[in-house]
């Protein structure tokens, strides 16, 4: 039997139809969560930073990648974002946040050296409270370092000490020293010597690349007492040798006595074991061998040197001076791309000396800091290639056992 309209049972079920109709199809909504900043994940943001055409955008978006990536718990990622929008602003207080992001991501990855640097030249150009939180992951990176007469003196500079958020930094766990694993041996054995197997992560062949011997420099004999044994390799470093007055030699004859005189002046003026870097590529894009790569090189400064293979191009590239050789460039894109495949080293592992010591050094010049930039995008697109087609033949590889 039907109900009349204005019968108390209509006006019920009318009542919930509109409930209904008001919520949606599946029910009441949801309250809504209190207006906030939304936590948007860094892989979106970094997409977000590539597509922007708006340089102050980019810049904006690359850092909070980066912040996002540090949240996340992937302090490889935040680096890379982070340097995305350092070298893309001139920006005193952009560059000082890119470099607190970056402070915090290599004090994560118990880079203390790498840290403290990035931290002490975030400060000055941050704003409050950032720069009081800077001073705080400073104080802790100093504390580990056992630098504790520094770690007291930058304690005295915190405004509110006290206040929960320089607490929870100042106070919050972090893994010792002493916990760390022991570094795994360099897979390259052989002094110098490019195995012609590709690495693990990607299948794609590369052309061949001949590696001159330290015999063909005459190379002195590498100091042993002083020498450090090289942990895994995870980055590498490019380097301008800058003679003030560049290089001229293009010969083999002539390359080799360059090659000698710095390893003399690395041996008797500064003191280290051999020349200060593994790989060597002259002025006719030859590549020579270097510092054996089963020892830590002498290119970067301290902690720096861990796990870097350090790439010296002969000549001086600063403004106004020397331009790089077509040759030159094809031999060190090929030297980083095989370096990088074998070693799995990511692209945003790839540093020039003046972005791995930022504020004291220009090396290796502007010229060869906008090549390194190419490089990057070069050793990222052959490794996506290499991972697509390993995915494709374990993939082939698959069917075919499954028939």
């Amino acid at each position: 039997m039907t109900s009349r309209i204005g019968s108390p049972t209509s006006r019920f079920v009318c009542a919930v139809l509109l409930a209904v109709l008001a919520s949606g199809c599946t029910g009441p909504s949801k309250p809504r969560k209190a207006a906030g900043r939304t936590s948007v994940a860094g892989s979106t943001l970094e997409g977000f930073a590539r597509r922007s055409r708006s340089t102050v955008n980019k810049v904006r978006k690359y850092l909070a990648a980066s912040e996002a990536y540090l949240g996340e718990g992937s302090p490889a990622s935040a680096i890379r974002c982070a340097h995305e929008a350092r070298r893309a602003t001139s920006s005193t207080q952009l560059r000082a946040q890119a470099d607190y992001l970056l402070g915090k991501a290599h004090l994560g990855q118990l880079e203390l050296a790498l840290a403290r640097r990035y931290l002490e030249k975030s400060i000055d150009g941050l704003k409050a409270p950032e720069q009081q939180e800077s001073l705080a992951h400073l104080i802790v990176c100093l504390r580990m370092l056992k630098k504790t007469s520094e770690a007291a003196s930058m304690m005295a500079r915190l405004k509110a000490p006290g206040d929960p958020r320089i607490q929870a930094i100042l106070n919050a766990p972090r893994p010792r020293m002493a916990e760390r694993k022991p570094p795994k041996a360099p897979s390259i054995a052989g002094i110098g010597s490019l195995p012609p197997r590709p690495s693990t992560a990607g299948g794609r062949q590369l052309p061949h690349l001949q590696v001159l011997p330290r015999s063909g420099w005459s190379a002195k004999s590498t100091i042993k007492s002083r020498t450090t044994p090289m942990s895994k390799i995870f980055r590498m470093t490019i380097h301008h040798s800058g003679e003030p007055g560049g290089v001229s030699a293009t010969s083999k004859w002539g390359s080799g006595r360059e090659i000698l005189r710095i390893q003399r002046y690395h041996q008797r003026e500064r003191v280290w074991a051999d020349i200060g870097y593994h790989y060597i590529v002259d002025r006719a894009g030859r590549v020579w061998q270097g510092r054996p790569v089963s020892y830590q090189g002498a290119h970067a400064k301290g902690d720096a040197n861990r796990g870097n293979i350090g790439i010296v191009v002969l000549g001086n590239y600063s403004y106004k001076k020397q331009t790089l050789s077509r040759k030159q460039r094809d031999s060190l894109k090929l030297l980083v791309l095989k370096l990088g495949q074998y070693f799995s080293i990511p692209s945003a592992r790839l540093y020039t000396h003046g972005e791995i010591l930022p504020g004291h050094t220009t090396c290796p010049g502007p010229h060869l800091t906008v090549y390194t930039r190419a490089l990057r995008t070069e050793l990222k697109r052959h490794q996506a290639a290499s991972r697509r087609t390993q995915e494709l033949t374990s993939a082939t590889t698959s069917s075919k056992k499954g028939k």
